[in-house]
């Protein structure tokens, strides 16, 4: 035996009475709402980064450059042991806060070796971190 669909007859009236799929006009009314509430412009979650600062000239000096080498394999250095370290999970336990020192140290290697690279110094030191910042800026104790 052979199934076959039944089609029934529709009221076309009673069809037209139905709600139609998509979105309801309460829909539309709430939107409007909200819309209105926010104002025409929604706020963006997150602000952009800020532009990178155009890279600073290189030294000529060979000397700076090396040095600038050498500080930045040392950063390397610091940082392949502080993620060998961070891998063992008794040492991060007992050390976390002293694991983020391989970090910060690290960080502030590179920072020395980009001052060293640069002819500007002065410009760089303006691009470190603040704290480092504020010691390579202070005044001479002895004149």
């Amino acid at each position: 035996m052979e199934l076959v669909p039944r089609s029934f007859p529709v009221d076309q009236a009673c069809a037209e009475a139905l709600p139609r799929p998509g979105v309801s006009e309460a829909q539309h009314q709430a939107d409007a709402a909200f819309a209105a509430a926010r104002g025409t412009v929604r706020k963006p979650l997150f602000r952009p980064p800020p532009p990178k600062p155009e890279p600073l000239a290189l030294s000529e000096d060979i000397i700076d450059v090396r040095l600038s080498e050498e500080i930045d394999y040392i950063r390397r250095m610091v940082d392949a042991l502080g993620s060998k370290l961070a891998t063992d999970p008794i040492v991060l336990q007992r050390h976390a806060q002293t694991m983020q020192s391989f970090d910060l140290i690290a960080q502030m290697l590179g920072h020395v070796a980009t001052v060293t690279h640069t002819i500007d110094r002065k410009a760089a030191i303006e691009r470190v971190m603040p704290e480092m910042r504020a010691r390579l800026g202070r005044r001479s104790l002895f004149g």
